[in-house]
């Protein structure tokens, strides 16, 4: 299983990290693709057009440049871990946000 970390206005000057719990933190790599929760957004409006076609449609999803990417790391015991993410921007300003992830047995 992936953590897709989506930053706005990301580049390649962009440093991205994730931990699980209060782990080590680990450099996620950027990688192009098509944003997969705007995907499944996408597909969802569009089975709903679908039906009702006189509403605008929302942009059709494209590759973009502001992704990375990593595994979560497996063997995880079950019950609730906490992920956190940090971006650090080419003027050293961080962000950061953070999951919940249920493992279940």
């Amino acid at each position: 299983m992936l953590v897709t970390v989506n930053v706005f206005n990301g580049s390649e000057k962009t440093n991205v990290e994730m931990r699980v719990d209060e782990g080590e933190w680990t450099t996620l790599p950027r990688v192009p693709g098509v944003d997969p929760k705007y995907q499944r957004t996408f597909d969802a409006e569009a089975a709903i057009l679908a039906q009702t076609p006189n509403f605008r449609k929302l942009p059709t999803p494209r590759v973009t440049g502001h992704l990375w990417q990593g595994p979560i790391p497996t063997g995880l015991s079950p019950g609730t871990h906490r992920i956190d993410v940090r971006a650090t921007d080419h003027w050293g300003r961080v962000f950061d946000s953070h999951r919940i992830l249920r493992v279940e047995e």
